[in-house]
């Protein structure tokens, strides 16, 4: 049986949860290692999922997983000095990238 990401346990709709902290993991990971090099600049979060532009422009709290990268996110720009936006990507014709996600 797989293990449950504890952070994500008693959340609302788990598995749909799950595609958005993975995604904005992802994100966050990649911001706090390009951190340095963003100093000062505008960064484009530029993807398909809605929902982690929605945490990146509103930056809402909620889940326990949401509210910890949103404050990881939010630590990076401050230490580093840039600034995070989200934008859009329509990737409507990417069955395969969605299929390996889900």
């Amino acid at each position: 049986m797989a293990q449950r990401c504890f952070v994500l346990k008693g959340e609302q709709d788990e598995d749909k949860v799950r595609i958005h902290v993975s995604e904005m993991l992802a994100f966050t990971a990649f911001e706090a290692m390009c951190g340095p090099k963003w100093a000062g600049k505008v960064v484009i979060y530029a993807g398909d999922n809605t929902v982690v532009g929605s945490w990146i422009t509103r930056r809402p709290s909620g889940s326990k997983a949401r509210r910890l990268l949103l404050k990881v996110l939010a630590m990076c720009e401050l230490r580093y000095g840039f600034t995070v936006v989200a934008g859009w990507w329509s990737t409507f014709h990417n069955v395969d990238s969605d299929f390996v996600t889900r």
